[in-house]
């Protein structure tokens, strides 16, 4: 399981690169379009009181993040 933030330079660049190519469909809602992330990229967001402003995601695969980081980045 990998645990990894949006405050990282190197995956908020490959978060960035993905959310472009994953638009948002009609009059979808912010959490229908987290849901479709979540399906699309394997990963699952964290739910801590701390991380705000940043994001956690988290990938229970490493598999999973060495796939996507490769993709995106």
């Amino acid at each position: 399981m990998i645990r990894v933030s949006t405050a990282d330079p190197a995956f908020n660049q490959a978060w960035r690169n993905a959310s472009c190519s994953l638009p948002v469909i009609g009059l979808e809602r912010p959490r229908q379009y987290e849901l479709r992330w979540r399906e699309a990229y394997r990963c699952r967001t964290s739910s801590d009181a701390e991380a705000w402003p940043h994001k956690f995601y988290v990938f229970d695969c490493d598999e999973d993040y060495t796939w996507f980081m490769l993709r995106w980045s």
